[in-house]
């Protein structure tokens, strides 16, 4: 194999390489999008912490490419400060009026968002939403 074919062979060796990054880099941000849309909307359902519980309702909306929204509780509304989507589960990060922070981690399947319910120190359980009939696809 002469020089000029090694230096072509490298040269498509490459660039083989880089359609594939570029392919799967344009996968992840349409699976990325595809979850976005999933987790906007309406929301109903409620938290359970030990032997209480407590009815929430959760709307979330795309503004200009980032998930804002509220959370609906019985002790006022929080602004979502925070949504991510990693590793196959949603972490919607919130703030009270009076400053505290929170955040539910869970997955999303069949229209069920549920998960664990962080509030801590006191108020650490689980969460059961189900998206709104009108804003369910």
């Amino acid at each position: 194999m002469n020089a000029l074919t090694r230096t072509l062979t490298i040269l498509l060796s490459l660039s083989v390489l880089s359609l594939c990054i570029l392919g799967q880099k344009t996968l992840a941000g349409q699976a990325a999008k595809s979850s976005a849309n999933e987790i906007v909307g309406k929301w109903e359902g409620g938290v359970t912490v030990g032997d209480n519980s407590m009815g929430l309702k959760l709307e979330l909306k795309n503004e200009g490419g980032k998930i804002v929204g509220l959370l609906r509780t019985g002790h006022g509304d929080w602004t979502i400060t925070d949504v991510k989507f990693a590793s196959g589960k949603w972490t919607l990060a919130w703030r009270t009026p009076e400053g505290g922070t929170g955040k539910m981690i869970g997955t999303l399947k069949d229209n069920k968002l549920a998960g664990d319910w962080d509030n801590s120190p006191a108020f650490v359980g689980t969460f059961e939403l189900t998206k709104a009939a009108s804003a369910a696809k």
